[in-house]
């Protein structure tokens, strides 16, 4: 699993090096995965830092509504394909 979840880190990772946009919402969606999560175990066992870890990982709204509408330039020395 871990090893899974790092090849996915690693091609967005890769992704954004080069300005792909579609990396971007790969981060986006990674994120996204562990707020149901979040709102179960606040439901089941609600705490103060519960809620703050899931106001933390609500910032995924905002990385959507700033995703760029076109891929960012690629670095000096690389082109893109």
């Amino acid at each position: 699993m871990a090893m899974a979840y790092a090849g996915v880190r690693f091609i967005e990772g890769s992704g954004l090096w080069v300005g792909k946009r579609w990396a971007s919402w790969v981060g986006v969606i990674g994120g996204a995965a562990y707020v149901p999560l979040e709102i179960h175990e606040l439901v089941r066992h609600p705490s103060i830092s519960k809620c703050g870890v899931l106001l933390f990982n609500l910032v995924v709204a905002y990385l959507v509504a700033h995703l760029p509408v076109r891929p960012a330039a690629p670095p000096p020395g690389f082109e893109r394909a």
